[in-house]
């Protein structure tokens, strides 16, 4: 009796078959690719750049996507290729080529300091003149902002919160007063709190901004 083809997982290879007859394979890999086998059809996921090698422009498993975007995130696009892929996988995906950028950055020491005008209400630090009224407790009510900027979260902490550290004073009248929900004064507080500096500190820690050495720091400043 002839057996039909049909997918299997090799458990002492620890990888897909196309199993023949029982036991003959004729093909072996990811159980993407032997299921298209099977079926005579495989899946197809295009890339706007060639893979580094210089073949193809395409992977025919999202595993191969994946790969794809830790090796060479600065490559991976796919926004005129949209249709191929969910909306859960471009989501999945745009989070992963994030984080690897992001990692490359730090390793690099390269940093891409986004300063966005007005208020971001996601990851962002905000810095703003403001002015405060006369009272015994500071609390978010008695602080009226006035134009602000937008300062990336993890960019604010690998780069300028040494410095916002380094000007914070504990012992001023205004960070003594304020009301805090949690933490206390002797420290810069990071979340939803009010850190105070004044016009001084704030032009010292510009200044010292400035002359750190741009081959050292490689940090470009741009806005949006």
């Amino acid at each position: 009796m002839v057996r039909h083809p049909f997918p299997a997982y090799n458990l002492f290879r620890k990888e897909w078959i196309l199993n023949l007859d029982g036991n003959l394979q004729s093909e072996s890999g990811s159980v993407e690719m032997i299921a298209g086998d099977y079926i005579h059809q495989s899946l197809y996921y295009p890339l706007e750049k060639k893979k580094p090698d210089g073949a193809e422009d395409h992977c025919h498993s999202f595993d191969e996507v994946i790969e794809y975007v830790i090796f060479h995130p600065e490559e991976f696009s796919i926004d005129d290729d949209s249709e191929y892929y969910s909306l859960q996988q471009i989501r999945f995906l745009k989070k992963l080529r994030e984080k690897m950028l992001d990692v490359r950055k730090r390793e690099s020491g390269f940093y891409d300091l986004a300063i966005k005008e007005g208020h971001d209400s996601g990851d962002c630090y905000w810095i703003m003149p403001v002015k405060i009224s006369d009272c015994e407790t500071i609390h978010d009510e008695d602080v009226t902002g006035l134009e602000e900027i937008s300062i990336a979260g993890n960019t604010f902490y690998h780069l300028l919160l040494p410095l916002f550290e380094q000007y914070y004073d504990c012992d001023s009248d205004l960070n003594r007063k304020r009301y805090l929900s949690e933490g206390n004064h002797s420290h810069f507080e990071f979340y939803l709190e009010h850190n105070f500096y004044t016009y001084e500190q704030i032009e010292d820690l510009l200044s010292e901004l400035d002359e750190m050495n741009p081959s050292e720091t490689e940090t470009i400043l741009r806005t949006k």
